[in-house]
């Protein structure tokens, strides 16, 4: 009989053990998700801000400085080979406007950043206003490209 209630108590304590890295993977997979969608948004904020520096200045509504546009369009350029590594991470926790249909076409969505990379590229080293409205037009193309797509229409 003793035997019997040593082994239980073993079995129980091996499932209590058990539950807890079950329990312990489980949270951490979950913060991993809500930090994979903190990391994206950072990600298209930062997008979002240098987008409107380059905007701003387009449109006037900001002098034209080149040295100051070229420094935006390479970080745009740099955070689109981000943005396929930031989205590896299938998550929709939280509040996010991302699609599922990212992770089903994964590829397409890939592309499309690269394009919104070449792009912005394209844009460094305007040389004035004019020159970076246009190159702004195909910018917004490349972003909406995306945005048509993978994220929640607003």
């Amino acid at each position: 009989m003793h035997a019997n209630r040593k082994q239980a108590m073993k079995k129980s304590v091996f499932a209590l053990i058990a539950l807890g890295i079950v329990g312990s993977v489980a949270v951490a997979n979950a913060d991993a998700h809500a930090d994979a969608v903190a990391m994206r948004q950072a990600l298209m904020k930062s997008v979002g801000g240098q987008t409107k520096i380059l905007g701003d200045m387009a449109k006037g509504v900001t002098p034209f400085d080149a040295v100051a546009a070229t420094a935006a369009a390479e970080t745009l350029a740099a955070a689109a080979k981000e943005i396929p590594v930031k989205f590896e991470t299938k998550s929709l926790e939280g509040e996010t406007e991302a699609l599922p249909i990212i992770w089903e076409q994964f590829d397409d969505f890939t592309a499309k950043a690269s394009a919104m990379g070449a792009a912005a590229s394209a844009t460094a080293g305007v040389a004035d206003q004019a020159a970076l409205g246009a190159a702004m037009g195909n910018l917004g193309k490349a972003c909406g490209a995306c945005h048509e797509t993978y994220r929640v229409k607003k």
